[in-house]
């Protein structure tokens, strides 16, 4: 039944899904129109909302783009790629591959998404390339798909509820990652959600050699090489400098020394600049002197293009439903049939829907944080839950929203038809778990 479900999908989005970009501009049009015809707004008010959105979210494009980045960079660094291509090197089969990226790109992500990201589709790619009978597609699919049954240390809602000043302060508090992240309930979650998720996963693996669709050859002799030391020519002494550790070495203690004073006066209840730091320290370490980094740095913007072309767009689109009162209009629907109890579920469904035209869990908070969270209170549902639930629900229907997958896929060298069918039938289960579980704990 697995299998059918993946073939209907894999052929669906193969006819019918077109690019990331081409989806997010015509989101933004359907949007214009429905703020036209559905919220009344005249021509001339919706080029306002436009117009507003569409440069709003600049300082949280830069911080995605930082994390973007700082993951890529590490992932690619001499030292971890060397033991990535050592575990790829394990399974010896579809299914143990299946496993083994799976468990190991969860790993990765759990603690920076960019760096699952990219750490996974490098893995994927390493299985490829040393076995033979490996199903590139499935391999890619399930690369990004663990980054998404997940919630880790730089998912952007627990670290912005979690972060001194956020927006809701007035409203909730400055909630702890004790009771988001690492709250019983959510690691149970995000348990359930790994053991399912890696079921399926596996039971897609092709078992007969027909099915089978080997990675590209051209994959690997284009292979970009990784980033090095710049070279030192007649070492200057502006090249001594570019290539000295010595400052890596002290902008690494300050960096480290202000990560332990951090934690020492607020525990580990990080926010979204402490993760940022902690890995472009590590990113430096890694690499070793300053011109390595950059040159690392360098290559790592590429896989951060999608989203310095995409963020202003989706932007506007959240600046539009965000001053039309469409969003409060969906959430309202919600909120008219919930309790204490199910107001959770509804959130998560609701982010799930709404993150189709705003993905990011960061922008997807500004717009639905002020909505839910005082519906939420005036039911008396926990506000920490609420936020979870939507931070959830973005997570979910990421699994369909092409948007997140383009650095896995600019790394692989695939179209995201090739993979959309097998996170399809993820998201759908996936929802069934998570969404259970919502109401159930």
């Amino acid at each position: 039944m697995i299998k059918k479900m993946t073939d209907f999908f894999v052929l669906l989005v193969k006819k019918y899904l077109p690019d990331a970009f081409t989806i997010a501009l015509i989101f933004m049009v359907v949007m214009f129109g429905v703020g036209m015809v559905v919220a009344g707004q005249s021509f001339p008010q919706m080029l306002e909302h436009w117009s507003t959105g569409f440069f709003s979210m600049l300082p949280f494009t830069l911080q995605m783009i930082m994390v973007m980045f700082t993951g890529h960079a590490l992932a690619n660094a001499k030292a971890v790629k060397s033991v990535l291509r050592r575990v790829a090197r394990i399974p010896q089969n579809n299914v143990q591959a299946v496993i083994l990226l799976y468990v190991a790109t969860f790993c990765l992500c759990y603690f920076n998404w960019g760096l699952g990201l990219v750490g996974g589709a490098i893995i994927a790619k390493e299985i490829a390339a040393s076995k033979k009978g490996i199903h590139f597609p499935l391999m890619v699919a399930v690369a990004y798909g663990a980054n998404n049954t997940l919630l880790g240390l730089s998912s952007a809602v627990p670290l912005l509820v979690a972060t001194e000043g956020h927006f809701l302060q007035e409203e909730m508090g400055i909630v702890p990652l004790t009771d988001t992240l690492f709250s019983s309930w959510n690691l149970i979650i995000t348990a359930a959600s790994f053991a399912v998720c890696l079921f399926i996963y596996t039971r897609m693996a092709p078992r007969e050699a027909k099915d089978i669709i080997e990675a590209d050859p051209r994959l690997f002799i284009e292979e970009e090489p990784e980033a090095a030391e710049v070279a030192q020519g007649e070492r200057t002494f502006s090249q001594l400098l570019n290539n000295s550790p010595v400052i890596t070495v002290l902008v690494a203690a300050i960096g480290l020394s202000y990560f332990g004073w951090y934690v020492w006066n607020n525990g580990w209840n990080l926010n979204i600049e402490t993760v940022i730091l902690l890995f472009f320290i590590l990113g430096m370490i890694a690499y070793r002197t300053p011109a390595a980094y950059a040159n690392a740095v360098k290559e790592s913007m590429i896989s951060c293009a999608g989203i310095a072309l995409q963020f202003p767009i989706y932007a506007s689109i959240m600046g539009m439903m965000k001053s039309t009162g469409i969003t409060l209009m969906i959430a309202d629907g919600f909120i008219e049939i919930a309790t204490a109890q199910t107001f959770p579920l509804f959130t998560f469904l609701s982010a799930g829907l709404i993150n189709f035209l705003v993905p990011g869990g960061g922008s997807q908070w500004a717009v639905q944080g002020p909505v839910m969270i005082p519906a939420g209170l005036a039911l008396g549902a926990d506000p920490a839950r609420v936020a979870m639930a939507l931070a959830w629900g973005d997570v979910w229907t990421n699994l369909l929203q092409p948007f997140w997958a383009l650095p896995v896929l600019a790394v692989a060298k695939l179209e995201i038809k090739d993979v959309m069918g097998y996170c399809a039938v993820v998201a759908i289960a996936m929802g069934l778990v998570v969404g259970g579980l919502l109401v159930l704990l």
